[in-house]
């Protein structure tokens, strides 16, 4: 019999370490599953440690269970090592430098060719951590005991502990990422092209054909498509779409693929889709939350600002402005997203026999301005 994920985790558990050295290797039954409790059970100290090793084991294959995925991951730069912020740096290219012709030429023009100092011009932008959440999950001694009752109860266990601190904290970074994209354009930071409003198939190929053009400029290099205006540019390996799923469903992948000479598979991982790039009510909520800590006047986990007044200022769902977007055309190095720490702490509560879990995540959002990015807009 094919075991169960919940089932699979906790003989992962047990085959992590030597304190679980003698554990069943436990099937999808009732029978099976009460044995492994009553294994844990015998020993308090193991028990401790079979709670903290499975919130963690949780952790690791949390995308198996969980029903909401951040669908901007790929732009996601990993792990920060040493410090709390990123340093940018773009050096802008030298120019060709002319000869001189020997009669022409004074002795302090040759000097200065041969010997002087030329330089580079060069351009830093700073990316600091800027979100530290944590999602503190309990962990009742009865509840985890009921969990080993059956296959039943241990996937609802697992399920739990995933939909109080796994998913959310998915569910932030989400938003979190459209936040961004919302202080960008009210701040006028990111380049915007003007389109007609997609309501069709045919106002699709429309848009797609300025898809085709903008993606044809953007090839080569120049200083348009970027906040701070300087040479760049953006070959297709780098490009990602992303666009609204009412939008996308008016315009044929096959046509979209080919605007930007890519095959079908390869384009398919290029193409991201959003809900709207206007936060909606509940994404506002937990936004104003995370922004404020449920305090309007107060301060919150993160502090996002892309210029202008770092103070938090109310979103109103559903924003004309972000609803006016169309879709968006970046490259990958736009999105400056890094995770500084993502950990999990537990504190042993005597008084209740209950466990305390606190998932930790300290992350930069921030915004290159050096990368090419664009947003199609109704709005001019």
């Amino acid at each position: 019999m094919a075991t169960s994920a919940a089932v699979g985790i906790i003989n992962a558990v047990f085959g992590s370490d030597a304190t679980f050295g003698g554990a069943p290797q436990i099937e999808n039954t009732t029978e099976s599953i009460k044995s492994a409790w009553t294994f844990i059970n015998s020993y308090e100290p193991r028990l401790n440690y079979f709670c903290n090793a499975l919130v963690d084991r949780i952790g690791l294959t949390v995308m198996r269970y969980i029903s909401f995925e951040d669908p901007w991951q790929v732009f996601d730069k990993g792990v920060l090592g040493t410090g709390a912020t990123v340093q940018e740096i773009y050096v802008m290219m030298q120019k060709a430098t002319p000869y001189f012709s020997a009669d022409r030429a004074t002795n302090d023009e040759v000097m200065k060719a041969e010997f002087g100092s030329d330089p580079a011009e060069v351009y830093t932008a700073y990316h600091a951590v800027n979100s530290r959440i944590k999602y503190k999950v309990t962990v009742n001694r009865e509840a985890l005991e009921t969990a080993f009752m059956s296959e039943a109860n241990l996937s609802a266990f697992v399920q739990n502990i995933i939909d109080q601190i796994y998913k959310p904290a998915e569910l932030d970074a989400f938003i979190m990422k459209k936040y961004l994209l919302y202080q960008l354009v009210k701040n006028n930071k990111l380049k915007k092209v003007t389109v007609a409003a997609v309501t069709d198939e045919a106002s699709g190929k429309t848009l797609v054909k300025k898809f085709r053009q903008i993606y044809g400029k953007m090839k080569f290099i120049s200083k348009e498509y970027n906040a701070a205006g300087i040479p760049m540019n953006t070959p297709a390996e780098r490009l990602y779409t992303i666009v609204p799923v009412d939008i996308s469903a008016s315009i044929d992948v096959d046509v979209l693929a080919s605007a930007f000479n890519m095959d079908k598979a390869d384009f398919m991982g290029h193409r991201l889709e959003v809900d709207s790039f206007a936060l909606n009510e509940y994404e506002v909520e937990r936004l104003e939350h995370l922004l404020t800590g449920n305090d309007p006047s107060g301060s919150g986990a993160v502090t996002i600002a892309t210029g202008g007044d770092k103070t938090y200022t109310h979103v109103t769902p559903d924003d004309k402005d972000m609803a006016a977007i169309q879709a968006l055309m970046v490259d990958r190095d736009f999105f400056q997203i890094y995770t500084k720490l993502n950990t999990m702490r537990e504190t042993d509560l005597g008084s209740t026999l209950d466990w305390n879990y606190f998932h930790h995540i300290w992350r930069i959002y921030s915004a290159s301005p050096f990368a090419n990015a664009v947003q199609f807009t109704t709005k001019d």
